[in-house]
């Protein structure tokens, strides 16, 4: 009996080992596709705040592009909105696309509040189903990836940004 129970057991921490590895395992395979695939922006599309689809064929040419992943409820995406704003001068030569999975209604409240609805380089978008955010692999509001002239990705920040900090890395 007792030898009965030191195998289930054996068994049974095995098993559970094989398991946690493979998920780690898939896990970090995960991560290392959706970081290659996002090196140059991807093909996504997601919809303006009329219902019209957007996807990466609608970006303007030559223009270094701004994805902030974010929701009207958080305040870091807040604060990263207003402060934007309060530096929006240094933004005339960049498109900044901000995607959120809310409901249009409230993306678009969101870009009156923080008075950005209104500039040409500023696109809110709706992501329906999160099929951007898998995509690009964002797990956390706000997340910001920062693509040069030629759409290659410079950085991808995982929280909060200043409005300096993305343009200094953009070197303009």
């Amino acid at each position: 009996m007792k030898t009965i129970i030191k195998t289930g057991t054996i068994i049974l921490i095995v098993s559970i080992l094989l398991t946690l590895g493979y998920m780690l395992i898939s896990t970090a395979q995960r991560k290392k596709n959706i970081s290659n695939a996002i090196q140059t922006i991807p093909d996504f599309i997601a919809t303006d705040l009329n219902g019209n689809p957007f996807s990466q064929s609608d970006l303007r040419k030559n223009i270094p592009v701004i994805f902030t992943y974010f929701n009207s409820g958080c305040d870091f995406c807040q604060r990263e909105a207003k402060d934007i704003r309060e530096n929006i001068r240094l933004f005339n030569n960049v498109q900044l696309l901000f995607l959120s999975t809310e409901l249009p209604d409230v993306i678009g409240d969101f870009a009156q509040a923080y008075d950005l609805a209104d500039y040409s380089n500023i696109i809110f978008l709706h992501d329906a189903n999160n099929k951007v955010a898998n995509q690009f692999g964002i797990s956390v509001i706000p997340t910001t990836l920062i693509y040069g002239k030629d759409l290659q990705l410079l950085r991808k920040y995982k929280g909060q940004i200043k409005a300096v900090h993305i343009i200094k890395e953009l070197r303009l």
